[in-house]
Order: structure tokens, then sequence, then C-alpha cells
């Protein structure tokens, strides 16, 4: 997907070698909500943190349900509130870099 120099500086930025996260991980959690926003299917699995896949579901379908326990979890799993952060961001860009594949894989259907 060809995207802006503005958007690809963004990924750059969230999904490059800088973070608290590891890099892997930061771009398995991408992937796969890139996934479930509707984008081809990838081969990045989460793993090493049980609780993390149903986290990045629930940020990905209804975000507005995470709760305090759901980080909780995530705290317990051995991460640091660092890390959930760029987790959490990871997964939003995901989601709409899924999304946006999906659109455009539509309008490109329709013509």
């Amino acid at each position: 997907m060809n995207l802006p120099s503005a958007v690809q500086k963004l990924l750059q930025s969230i999904l490059g070698p800088t973070g608290h996260s590891e890099l892997s991980l930061r771009r398995a959690v991408a992937d796969q909500a890139a996934q479930n926003g509707g984008a081809m299917q990838t081969n990045r699995v989460i793993s090493g943190y049980e609780s993390l896949p149903s986290f990045v579901d629930k940020v990905t379908h209804s975000p507005y349900k995470v709760v305090d326990s759901d980080i909780a979890a995530l705290k317990a799993d051995g991460l640091s509130e660092d890390e959930i952060f760029e987790l959490t961001v990871a997964t939003a860009v995901g989601t709409g870099l899924g999304r946006m594949e999906k659109t455009l894989t539509l309008i490109e259907e329709a013509k």
C-alpha cells in the first residue's frame, strides 16, 4: 500500500526501533489489529503475554469497554505502563491501517 510520507513518518515513529516495548511485539500487535480492522491475513503472532491478544481485540472492536482490570491483567503479565501505552497506540494505528486497506480494496473491487 502506497502511503503519504506523513503517514510513513508516523508509522516509523510508532513501529520503528525506538520504544519501551519490543519492536517485534509492537509490530505483531499492529498486525493483529490491522487484521481485526479488515486487512489481509498477516503472519505475525502475539506471544508471551496471555492477556494481550484479547486486549488488542477489545481495543480494536470496542475500545470504550476497556477497564482498569484489563490494564491490571497486562501489568500482571509483566508489561509496564509505558509498554502498555505503546502497544495501545500500535493497536489503534494498526486498526486504522486495516480499515483503510479494506476500504481501498472495496473501492477497487467496485470499479
